[in-house]
């Protein structure tokens, strides 16, 4: 045991005489040793968030949903912004508002994608309805025609209340007119507002013959930009859609709300 001690004792000794006989050489080659490898770990070495990497390429499921993301690739790494409204109308005018906003912030997003929205389906949308549905919708329209006209002329509610009256004297003198979808929605909006309880109108289902439902929904497809050498990859990106949200005006207490989903969202929360 003594022996052993001395051997390390002696061996130690040595070791210090000759960094103290070499000392510039012995910095000299930690410095470099330092160097090269700082140089290897800034090359070689990183951090990767991104989840579906920590499993192996070859499992069934992996090669599956690449050879899906590769058949649609539009639909790879993408959020999902579902806005609620009390009308169609309102949560297709947010839609319109948010998506050009996002479309002017090409540093965070890659592609804004908000389908009725889109001029071509706006354009031909009704091309995408059935033939009863079709037949249907115009019926309606042409029924409300006289109302249309006079509300395109004088878009006020003095006007639209003088035709509501002079619809209601025609009906009453006999002559056949469906009015019963525009009274119970008017009935039922001015019943609410009366209760305290905010309603809109909705000319838009008025029109289409259809009873006004409590929420409508518009979707858009956001594609964010993404750094992976970061915890959260898609925190800048997600940060700003909020931020572009806000400054329209959609806050926790706006008729219209907003929520973020997709998977996106989905991993950075899974992070």
């Amino acid at each position: 045991m003594e022996a052993s001690k001395g051997h390390i004792y002696s061996a130690f000794a040595r070791w210090a005489t000759a960094s103290y006989l070499y000392a510039p050489w012995i910095l000299l080659a930690a410095l470099i040793t330092a160097v090269i490898c700082t140089t290897y770990i800034s090359r070689n070495l990183g951090m990767n968030t991104d989840t579906t990497d920590m499993l192996s390429e070859h499992l069934p499921f992996r090669i599956n949903i690449k050879h899906y993301n590769k058949t649609f690739p539009q639909e790879m790494d993408s959020l999902l912004v579902v806005l609620d409204a009390a009308t169609p109308e309102q949560a297709y005018a947010t839609a319109g508002l948010l998506s050009a906003r996002l479309k002017d912030d090409p540093k965070n997003f890659q592609d804004v994608y908000a389908p009725n929205v889109d001029p071509f389906f706006v354009r031909n949308s009704l091309l995408y309805e059935s033939i009863p549905e079709l037949e249907r919708i115009s019926d309606h329209m042409a029924n409300a025609q006289p109302l249309i006209s006079h509300i395109a002329r004088d878009p006020t509610l003095h006007t639209f209340a003088s035709v509501l009256t002079g619809a209601v004297e025609e009906l009453r003198k006999g002559r056949s007119m469906e009015l019963g979808p525009l009274l119970d929605s008017l009935s039922a909006t001015l019943n609410a507002r009366l209760a305290g309880v905010p309603r809109i109108l909705s000319w838009q289902t008025l029109f289409r013959g259809e009873s006004q439902k409590t929420r409508y929904q518009e979707f858009i497809i956001v594609k964010p930009k993404q750094d992976f050498t970061q915890l959260y990859p898609a925190e800048r990106s997600i940060s700003a859609l909020h931020a572009a949200a806000t400054e329209i005006g959609l806050t926790n207490d706006s008729p219209v709300q907003m929520r973020v989903t997709g998977e996106v969202a989905l991993a950075d929360e899974e992070l």
